[in-house]
């Protein structure tokens, strides 16, 4: 069965504190995988914090105001 959102949030959040990093998000992931991994992460990183909140994992994150 596919996880919840919240059980593929809390896989990728290794160390536990509520937020997943970029190098959480992209894992071992290497080369052109890698790559494409940064790009989504950048992109669900409503808030340019540099990490996930669920809301922004799940991709109801509020979006960035550019100026």
């Amino acid at each position: 069965p596919k996880p919840t959102p919240e059980e593929a949030f809390k896989k990728r959040d290794k160390d536990n504190n509520g937020a997943i990093s970029a190098d959480e998000f992209i894992g071992k992931k290497a080369g052109d995988k890698a790559a494409a991994a940064k790009k989504a992460f950048q992109k669900k990183d409503k808030d340019n914090s540099g990490s996930l909140s669920f809301d922004e994992f799940k991709g109801k994150g509020k979006k960035n105001k550019k100026a």
